[in-house]
């Protein structure tokens, strides 16, 4: 059995190998950075967001690029900034699995992000990505307060982390059920309202549809069935490569089911306290069912993985650790993605691990529920 100061010594080095990437990204590709551009164009943008220019960021996201903006004097060096916040991300997220799961939660964690890490500094997904991680390492230490707080926060910079409420809502636990659920309705309802007075409801819906984006971005599970088949449709729209046809109300339609069905799987998944594999087949299933599915996504399944691992479920966590790697095995020549047609192949393994990362996340859930109300059945 590996020791405790045997992962501790490997999450340290590791933390070495981050802080060397880090600076290497700050130093050089955060400074040509297509998604950090966007920022800059929203940080740097005196007109009004939502209303003068569509924005698929939410308020709060805007917010933080705008105000990292005073500390910049270029685009240079505003990348630098927020290569070096998507590390401080990164570390909180560690910190937080290791102060609830232990070192070898961190150390796991660290491993199963290091291929896709320098893209990962190249995005601004490890931020929400840190305020998950910290919300359900407070939920396993009893910490009420600071789990709906961290949790409000991630969702507030991106929705993805919303199913993970349920968590919060049913928790078996009815003290600290009562506790969160007053804490993230009411904060909730303040993150609601901002949202509202700096957006609108026709902000809201730029967010939600990407900007109005009439296509599956080519990453996607519906995308890349259609990219097996053809190209023909295939065209960069809103900062992503997209193919096919779907209206924006079918965008919002689809993310309404993967909000849906995630948010179902988290409930259930409570009861089982089980949260790794909770986490991964709730963002699980969001991932499959949404029309945008981007490299960077794959940080949000990240820290479940790790918690997965610790909590015994290493099926879950093997096969969430395989769609990162896979996705920056054809992240590297994503050329060929978008202009060959076996490279394709590479995405569908990606996506079936995904799949199968999310069955078997359920599996222990649905023993769980099973065992639970099995008798019951029986007796009657």
């Amino acid at each position: 059995m590996i020791s405790r100061s045997w992962w501790r010594g490997l999450a340290i080095g590791l933390v070495v190998v981050r802080l060397l990437v880090a600076s290497y990204v700050a130093r050089t590709e955060a400074a040509t950075s297509v998604d950090f551009d966007r920022f800059w164009t929203i940080a740097s943008s005196t007109a009004a967001p939502y209303v003068s220019y569509r924005v698929e960021y939410t308020p709060f996201a805007v917010g933080l690029f705008k105000l990292a903006r005073p500390f910049t004097g270029d685009r240079a060096t505003f990348g630098a900034v927020m290569a070096w916040l998507a590390f401080c991300a990164d570390m909180v997220a560690a910190a937080a699995l290791i102060a609830a799961f232990g070192w070898q939660a961190g150390a796991v964690y660290f491993i199963v992000t290091l291929p896709l890490l320098e893209l990962f500094y190249n995005r601004f997904d490890l931020v929400p990505t840190a305020a998950a991680a910290v919300s359900m390492a407070a939920l396993k230490r009893k910490r009420p307060i600071l789990s709906a707080t961290a949790l409000l926060i991630g969702i507030a910079f991106k929705l993805w982390a919303l199913p993970l409420s349920a968590l919060l809502l049913a928790d078996a636990r009815p003290d600290l059920r009562r506790t969160q659920t007053v804490a993230f309705v009411v904060g909730g309802g303040v993150v609601a309202a901002v949202w509202l007075i700096s957006a609108g409801i026709p902000g809201t819906i730029q967010v939600t549809t990407f900007r109005g984006a009439t296509g599956w971005q080519v990453e996607t599970f519906v995308g890349n069935l259609i990219a097996l088949f053809s190209h023909r449709t295939l065209r960069y729209e809103f900062n992503a490569f997209r193919i096919g046809v779907v209206s924006s109300r079918a965008i919002v339609a689809w993310l309404t089911i993967g909000m849906e069905a995630g948010f179902a799987l988290a409930w259930l998944g409570t009861r089982a306290r089980e949260i790794g594999a909770t986490w991964l087949c709730s963002i699980g299933a969001l991932l499959l069912l949404s029309p945008l599915l981007s490299p960077q996504f794959m940080a949000w399944i990240a820290p479940a993985a790790a918690i997965a691992w610790v909590e015994r479920r290493r099926w879950p966590a093997a096969l969430a650790a395989a769609a990162l790697a896979l996705t920056e095995l054809f992240w590297t020549h994503y050329t060929e993605v978008l202009t060959g047609f076996w490279w394709q192949f590479v995405v569908t393994a990606r996506n079936v691990s995904l799949l199968a990362m999310t069955i078997a996340a359920a599996v222990p859930i649905v023993r769980w529920w099973s065992a639970r109300l099995g008798p019951t059945n029986a007796d009657e």
